[in-house]
């Protein structure tokens, strides 16, 4: 880590006071528990350690380092995994309660989990069934323990003036500098597949005429009594000897009832990604969301993104931007019309905000 926050120091250094030519480059010796597929991925330990090196000993101000670490991309992260288990891939098919399937939720924004959280699908003759395995965590470390099954627990109204969920949030803050919307980039790697044969032969290989593809959803943490048959009434003693649990509530797709949410029929503007059709191996598809995103949906870039099997409206920034703390991130697998299968081999979402 020292070594990290070293290196760090020293960039900003240089590419304050002494910028690098264009055909120079820096090469950083890492440790084998700093190395992954994915690059290093700094904690929140690690952030506040490069931040203080810039602080105290290169003595620059804090707006100037809040922008070398948003230019550096050097930010927390949590991550949100489809897990399969012993299934070799998760099969969404059209009919009734199977062509909808939540396959991922991520951890609450601007909060560490122990552990990434899994969500695993299974589908049998009565329709399909989703939990979140969320890890364990521990009251009086600012961590409570998290309840979700296969659907949000339901709620009878808006809780954005909920006591209990407020000062979990609070909580959260306590343990760290992130306010309001601190959502900077979403990461979305999914490989998947259609049936591989059907719809018109002039858009086989392409990402038209496709009826099977992913969405984004959203849900909004909300605190509970662990005794509770009801969300946080206003007049629950929040020093109740109950425990809190944490659950949540979903805000997109916006529900039709409490059990029941409302899905579009076809791929919307809002599509995060369509399978290539009639193509029966799997693609990897990795999208990237950034709160700095600002693409037209009638421009000639959202043009591309339909070439793409993606929706016009998803890099405008706003779903990023608008992100609050305690907001969970979901996906949705989906397929339509007979004979339309989506193949799920895997789905992740990695989201970063800053601290």
């Amino acid at each position: 880590m020292q070594r990290i926050g070293r290196y760090l120091y020293a960039a900003a250094r240089d590419a304050i006071f002494n910028p690098p030519l264009a055909s120079e480059g820096i090469e950083v010796p890492l440790s084998e528990e700093e190395q992954s597929d994915d690059g290093f991925q700094p904690k929140l330990e690690d952030i506040e350690e490069v931040k203080k090196i810039f602080l105290e000993e290169l003595l620059l101000p804090l707006e100037l380092v809040v922008n070398i670490v948003d230019f550096a991309e050097y930010w927390p992260h949590t991550t949100g995994i489809m897990w399969a288990g012993e299934e070799d891939s998760l099969y969404v098919r059209t009919g009734d309660r199977r062509e909808n399937c939540l396959v991922v939720r991520t951890p609450p924004l601007g909060f560490e989990p122990l552990q990434a959280w899994k969500t695993r699908v299974v589908s049998n003759h009565e329709g399909t069934k989703t939990s979140t395995e969320v890890g364990p965590e521990l009251e009086g470390t600012g961590r409570y323990p998290w309840s979700i099954d296969s659907a949000p627990r339901s709620v009878n109204r808006e809780t954005d003036d909920n006591h209990l969920t407020k000062r979990i949030i609070e909580d959260w803050e306590k343990l760290s500098t992130t306010r309001g919307r601190p959502c900077r980039k979403v990461v979305f790697t999914i490989e998947s597949h259609d049936q591989g044969w059907g719809g018109s032969a002039v858009d086989k290989g392409t990402f038209r005429g496709s009826f099977t593809w992913f969405d984004v959803g959203l849900e909004r943490m909300s605190a509970f009594r662990a005794d509770d048959d009801h969300i946080d009434d206003p007049g629950t003693d929040l020093d109740s000897e109950y425990p809190i649990n944490c659950g949540s509530r979903m805000i997109i797709p916006r529900p039709r009832n409490p059990s029941s949410p409302e899905f579009p029929l076809l791929p919307e503007r809002t599509c995060l990604q369509k399978n290539l059709t009639s193509t029966k191996f799997a693609t990897k598809h990795e999208i990237i969301w950034r709160a700095t995103d600002n693409i037209q949906p009638d421009s000639q870039e959202g043009d591309q993104l339909e070439e793409q099997g993606r929706g016009r409206d998803t890099l405008n920034g706003e779903f990023v931007r608008n992100l609050k703390m305690g907001d969970i991130i979901t996906v949705w697998a989906k397929a339509r019309f007979p004979g339309w299968c989506n193949v799920v081999e895997s789905v992740k979402v990695d989201v970063y905000w800053a601290e």
